[in-house]
């Protein structure tokens, strides 16, 4: 554990022990049709708490300029194992999906996300009461470290290390159940704080 806590897999090999598999994974879905991702913003409107993030897309796109990168879609987390990442494509325009999200968020009872600000560049949420930055929360709450990312707070909230070499829609999925698992923890530490 300690070697995973400090990030350090690449030593995990050397020891005969093997990174453990992060089963969530398990509940990705892929949608690329427009009556699936109907039904999916369907449910995401409906819930509690939803968690998202943009999809970038990042082909064809040298790495140093991926963060510039157009959004391609968008990942959605609703529940412990409803997670699903909506890709445009032939039936859904990259805008349609960024319109039906921001519609989405609007519904939802609380939408959490990792960098709202980016990600109002692509989109904007129907309300911003209810809008909730991942990044933000975790600065308040460690100020010394200057910089966040979601896979910091997934590690550090969620006790889950991730690989940076998954693809971009099963990234995208995970950046989106980190923000919808991380929320509450969060908002928790945020009031125990006296924030």
């Amino acid at each position: 554990p300690l070697f995973q806590r400090l990030q350090f897999k690449n030593l995990l090999g050397r020891f005969e022990v093997e990174s453990p598999k992060n089963e969530v994974e398990d509940h990705f879905h892929v949608i690329r049709t427009k009556a699936e991702a109907e039904k999916a913003f369907e449910r995401a409107r409906r819930a509690e708490r939803l968690g998202a993030a943009i999809l970038k897309n990042t082909e064809g796109v040298l790495p140093l300029f991926a963060a510039q990168a157009k959004a391609g879609g968008v990942a959605l987390c609703f529940g412990e194992e409803e997670i699903c990442c909506i890709c445009a494509g032939e039936e859904l325009s990259a805008e349609e999906i960024l319109d039906r999200l921001g519609e989405a968020a609007g519904e939802a009872g609380c939408f959490a996300v990792f960098g709202l600000k980016e990600a109002m560049d692509c989109f904007t949420p129907g309300r911003q009461d209810n809008c909730f930055d991942g990044i933000i929360a975790a600065y308040l709450l460690n100020p010394l470290k200057s910089d966040y990312s979601f896979e910091d707070v997934a590690r550090e909230q969620l006790s889950l290390l991730l690989d940076e070499k998954k693809e971009d829609e099963v990234r995208a999925c995970y950046e989106a159940y980190c923000a919808w698992k991380s929320q509450p923890i969060l908002a928790d530490k945020l009031k125990e704080e006296g924030m």
